[in-house]
């Protein structure tokens, strides 16, 4: 298995138990060594694929202090700079050299050598070369109770395509009590997209508060892709043998189309009203004041005017700077002719909104729209509706102007 933030591939080997050093020597035999984990996104990525562990309770990895009490070392010569101990290890228990990670939460434990357990290795992998653009979509799917790291590789962000949690198979998390049978949370779409969307990585908990059908053991299984601004993307699939899988290009627009840095004039920003001076020119992204409706804040709505039919992949909504107001779900709306609407609902009816009055909150759609207007619809709101805002997209000169209507193709960002 490869990992993007690096060159290095990883057997993950969790059903052929094996003493430490009987471990070592199968890594070593396949070219490799006991895995070292030498900063936060390596572990990010070891700690997400291990929660798929069907057995056991921790992994082998190359750390060591047999040669000197408390000198720990990884056996592959890397630098035993980053730690992640569990709570009160090391503990040197009846004389425990060897490093193992809790497969339930990533944290390190010192460990007796002489243990039978699964085991990680790695290896440096061999670069190929660049294969033409395409596609990649990852899966996540975690048991009920247990969490998972989602990432993506630097300089790009998360964007959930999908989020189911219930039961649907019988062959997937099928070792806990209540594994036939079938059920659906609803609402957890929105619910990951608001914790996960437009971030590197995130922590996916299956877990919810209220369960409708406690009798049945449930999985999250997320789909998500990552989307970066002309670098690489990575497909990653969780296996048991070496494999590398290749690195392709895939340019996604995500730059602010001009609401924030004023290239959209005001005449171009319009709402159905609005109180005193906090008029639709005034909903810029972290500018010193914001947009407020005088109506029903339910039946109000903000527009932007792009100028001409642009590409849209996502949203970001602030808060009024100068008070409590913010607003906390919304619904989108675009139009090519600033006539006929349609609600975007690719993603959902609604989409969550800010948390405070400052922070930027950024939504990224599954599917971008080809459009020229763009309509926020408060639905639900803190205190008062207020609304900053920017519209993401593609810039001036990435379009192609090829013709009056671009058909986009929203899997790869190209225009055909």
């Amino acid at each position: 298995m490869f990992d993007p933030f690096n060159d290095f591939c990883y057997l993950f080997n969790f059903l052929s138990m094996r003493t430490w050093s009987e471990a070592r020597a199968d890594c070593l035999n396949q070219g490799g060594d006991l895995v070292s984990i030498t900063d936060p996104f390596e572990q990010a990525f070891i700690q997400g694929v291990i929660q798929q562990s069907p057995t056991g309770i921790s992994l082998w990895m190359g750390g060591h202090d047999s040669v000197t009490e408390g000198g720990w070392e990884w056996t592959d010569g890397s630098p035993f700079r980053y730690i992640r101990w569990n709570a009160g290890n090391p503990d040197d228990y009846y004389g425990e050299d060897c490093l193992s990670i809790l497969i339930n939460n990533g944290y390190w434990n010192d460990d007796n050598c002489q243990y039978n357990r699964g085991y990680i290795c790695k290896r440096r992998g061999n670069t190929p070369k660049p294969p033409p653009p395409h596609d990649g979509f990852l899966t996540a799917v975690v048991c009920e109770g247990s969490s998972a790291v989602l990432h993506c590789p630097h300089d790009s962000v998360i964007n959930i395509q999908s989020a189911f949690f219930g039961r649907k198979s019988n062959d997937i998390c099928p070792h806990f009590e209540g594994s036939e049978g079938s059920c659906t949370v609803q609402g957890v779409f929105p619910q990951y997209r608001k914790q996960c969307d437009n971030r590197p990585f995130c922590f996916a908990y299956a877990h919810v508060e209220q369960d409708p059908c406690p009798t049945i053991s449930k999985y999250l299984e997320i789909v998500y892709s990552c989307e970066q601004k002309g670098r690489f993307f990575f497909l990653l699939m969780v296996c048991v043998f070496w494999q590398m899988l290749t690195p392709g290009f895939l340019p996604v627009c995500l730059h602010g189309l001009g609401v924030e840095d004023g290239s959209i004039p005001d005449e171009q920003l319009s709402a159905s009203s609005s109180i005193g001076s906090y008029t639709p020119s005034k909903a810029r992204l972290n500018g010193d004041f914001c947009w407020k409706p005088s109506g029903s804040a339910t039946s109000s709505w903000i527009q932007v005017n792009l100028g001409q039919t642009r590409k849209v992949t996502g949203i970001v909504i602030q808060g009024c700077s100068d008070g409590e107001n913010w607003i906390t779900k919304y619904k989108l709306q675009h139009s090519i002719d600033g006539i006929s609407w349609k609600d975007y609902t690719a993603d959902g009816d609604f989409f969550l909104g800010s948390v405070d009055k400052n922070t930027p909150e950024t939504q990224l759609l599954g599917t971008p729209v080809s459009t020229q207007f763009i309509r926020i619809i408060p639905l639900e709101f803190k205190n008062q509706a207020g609304l900053r805002l920017e519209v993401l997209g593609c810039t001036p000169d990435y379009a192609i102007t090829c013709a009056d209507k671009p058909n986009f193709s929203s899997a790869n960002d190209r225009m055909t």
